[in-house]
């Protein structure tokens, strides 16, 4: 496996940045529509990727960083476990702040890190029990999703006013945007992956085309616009999202970490990827507050300055935004390393002291995890 900078993991780096641009892309979308349909196509591919992307690299890291199940003693899988429990609460924490003003987003930290609890009884599992679980969410997770939301048009009450249930209820299952339901098979699946076939460059292709494979008729039945179509957290969408954030993972690993020397070079395309994937979580937060700013904007817009708003001008708002992230990554991995996010919740965590929150030097706060691509 190849490595980047201080020995991070080049693919995780740049799995997880193109997921972060794909939500930059999906989330500026509104400011090019209509738009010709080959990019529309491209955009809707994006959006669904991204969010699955993200539950499934989680799952990868948790495999590259986390204590090895066969040797790790009781005291260091809990001390994962409770690092891994601190960071889902900070991911939720961090969700809730982003939705206090409205940014046309939604926002997914909140059920990635509700995704995150969930999993961690099953983090130091056999692969085999890995598998069956997710196997066994992908078939009964859609499904308890689609009764949940056909009993909820005649129970107003499942979803309104906000109780703890409902709040529940929209996290695992209702929610119009992400469910937790479709992100934990991804993350379980991942944790698998990263143990078995991360650094073998023939299972990995295997898994390329088989996902590939599985993705085909799910692309079909979405086009032809077929029952159960529109269903967010349904068997269409779910069955269609997972292999096709499978393949996207799949195909970044093997065009970079596992590449050959006839497609070295594709390893430069990712390089954008893998810098902005290095501050996955402040790179999200950080469009997410332009945006905020941005929809301020257009709510007190005078005529004159609505056009930037949709296209034409609303391609430069979103090349802008994509830009500016990239060199907001790019300049704070050069001079100050870990990102402002990130320092906080590896100090949480105790995975770094507190004196890093604050250090000016790149090196003061690399971690021995964080050289593996840890996620946050």
């Amino acid at each position: 496996m190849s490595a980047v900078g201080s020995g991070r993991l080049f693919s995780l780096d740049a799995a997880r940045g193109f997921a972060v641009f794909a939500m930059v892309i999906a989330h500026t979308s509104p400011f090019i529509r209509p738009a010709p349909k080959a990019v529309e196509l491209v955009e809707d591919a994006l959006n669904d990727v991204a969010a699955p992307l993200f539950a499934l690299i989680i799952g990868v890291t948790v495999a590259v960083t986390g204590p090895a199940p066969s040797t790790a003693d009781p005291s260091a899988r809990r001390r994962y476990q409770l690092q891994t429990a601190v960071k889902a609460a900070a991911l939720i924490g961090i969700g809730i702040l982003l939705e206090l003003a409205p940014s046309g987003v939604n926002i997914v930290l909140q059920t990635l890190g509700v995704t995150m609890l969930l999993a961690i009884p099953l983090l130091f599992a056999r692969v085999r029990t890995l598998l069956v679980w997710a196997a066994a969410l992908m078939v009964v997770g859609p499904g308890i999703v689609t009764g949940l939301r056909v009993l909820a048009e005649s129970r107003p009450e499942l979803v309104f006013p906000r109780t703890p249930l409902t709040v529940l209820l929209d996290l695992l299952a209702l929610n119009p945007g992400y469910q937790v339901l479709a992100f934990l098979p991804l993350l379980l699946a991942g944790i698998a992956i990263g143990r078995t076939v991360l650094s073998d460059r023939r299972p990995m292709t295997v898994l390329l085309a088989v996902s590939f494979a599985a993705l085909l008729p799910m692309q079909l039945w979405k086009s032809l616009d077929l029952a159960g179509t529109g269903l967010r957290g349904g068997y269409v969408e779910v069955w269609r999202e997972a292999p096709l954030a499978l393949c996207a993972f799949a195909l970044i690993v093997l065009l970079t970490d596992l590449a050959s020397d006839r497609v070295a070079a594709m390893r430069r395309v990712f390089a954008p990827f893998s810098v902005q994937g290095r501050l996955a979580l402040s790179v999200y937060a950080f469009h997410v507050l332009v945006l905020m700013w941005l929809f301020a904007v257009r709510a007190t817009a005078s005529p004159e300055t609505l056009p930037w708003f949709a296209p034409p001008r609303g391609w430069l708002l979103q090349i802008g935004l994509v830009t500016a992230c990239w060199m907001f990554s790019a300049a704070w991995w050069r001079w100050l390393g870990v990102g402002p996010i990130e320092r906080v919740i590896g100090a949480l965590s105790g995975r770094h002291p507190w004196s890093s929150v604050w250090a000016t030097s790149r090196r003061t706060h690399i971690s021995r995890r964080e050289r593996t691509g840890a996620p946050v």
